[in-house]
């Protein structure tokens, strides 16, 4: 619409501007604007087709990320730490299909041998009934917190994870899943219910008759002073078998997100509790509080996180610096240092990376 409507007032101001040596006539110069409407109508048909092509296929994007760690025993190297493949498509208007194969450690089978990991990590089907109710089906990341959501090395500031994630929460669910979105007085409230094996099994089933169930909310709320404000919470029941038995969990969590100008703060806290017919009755507890401040390409921060499992007394905690330089958005340096009291033994490390999101 844009195009046609210069080309109507290009028209126009050479009609009516003779004295300035213009004598193009209305109607040959009508003519010229339909013609040249006709083509780009033409070529409006065929982006449309062109789009509709491309969403029809199935598109593969992903990531990879390459490190130098530095430790305090010496033990220095590179690590060609992931490479993962997304593979999605738009199966119809209603369904969508995704996929992650995670390549880590460079893995490598030969003659009986072999080194890092091939692991399906995600794959799913997706049925959009309305946006306050989409049906997952198949296996996805257990929606929980804020970190075990958004891990994506291209997109957290840190390789290094908080202590507690994947701890206390699964990192990953095999079965069903409605999730969706309300908009309350201009306010937001996202919910995800899922139904699961529970963790510990493998994609082949489940090792007893129970299931795994799930709850999180967030309410991201529209306060003035923030750009963002987010708050949630999740709830997690799963009855497990184990070697000393049948073990009932319970795990809490609470998440929190907020964001004022160039700074961003965000937390989670995590509790999960271990009961049943079995001599490892135990607690796990862990937290993090991270800030960020995010000058123009820059992303440099802090961040204390704490974790602890009593079952076997592992207490650790850990400070970080850290600085991330954006080069695009597909592109990021990160420079991370952490200062780690695992049970009174000092592991700190820092690390170096290259991350790339391929699109």
């Amino acid at each position: 619409m844009g195009i046609r409507r210069n080309l109507w007032m290009t028209a126009t101001a050479l009609a009516l501007l003779p004295g300035l040596g213009f004598s193009a006539n209305i109607n040959e110069v009508s003519e010229r604007v339909e013609t040249l409407e006709g083509s780009i109508e033409l070529l409006e048909e065929s982006n449309a087709e062109l789009r509709a092509e491309l969403d029809d296929r199935l598109r593969v994007s992903g990531y990879i990320d390459v490190e130098y760690i530095m430790s305090k025993d010496d033990d220095n190297r590179f690590r060609m730490h992931h490479m993962s493949l997304f593979f999605q498509k738009k199966i119809s208007d209603k369904w969508k299909f995704f996929s992650e194969i995670e390549f880590e450690d460079a893995p490598l089978f030969k003659s009986g041998t072999e080194q890092g990991k091939i692991f399906v990590e995600a794959v799913n089907l997706d049925y959009s009934f309305m946006p306050e109710a989409i049906f997952r089906f198949g296996r996805f990341f257990t929606p929980a917190g804020i970190w075990s959501v958004d891990h994506y090395p291209p997109f957290v500031p840190t390789q290094e994870r908080p202590g507690h994630i994947r701890n206390i929460f699964p990192q990953l669910s095999d079965g069903a899943m409605v999730y969706g979105t309300f908009n309350i007085g201009g306010h937001y409230l996202n919910y995800d219910a899922f139904y699961v094996n529970g963790e510990g099994n493998d994609g082949h089933g489940d090792a007893n008759a129970e299931k795994g169930m799930g709850l999180k909310g967030s309410a991201i709320l529209n306060v003035p002073m923030f750009s963002h404000l987010e708050l949630g919470g999740t709830v997690y029941s799963d009855a497990k078998d184990t070697k000393n038995g049948d073990q009932e969990k319970l795990a809490l969590g609470a998440h929190a997100k907020l964001k004022i100008s160039d700074f961003a703060f965000q937390t989670e806290a995590a509790y999960a509790k271990f009961t049943g017919d079995t001599s490892d009755k135990a607690t796990r507890s862990g937290y993090y509080a991270q800030l960020i401040w995010e000058p123009a390409m820059w992303s440099i921060g802090a961040r204390h996180d704490n974790y602890y499992d009593r079952s076997n007394s592992d207490a650790k905690v850990t400070n970080s610096v850290f600085a991330n330089y954006r080069f695009n958005t597909n592109l990021v340096v990160k420079v991370e240092h952490h200062f780690i009291d695992n049970a009174g033994t000092d592991d700190n490390k820092t690390v170096f990376s290259v991350v790339s999101y391929l699109e």
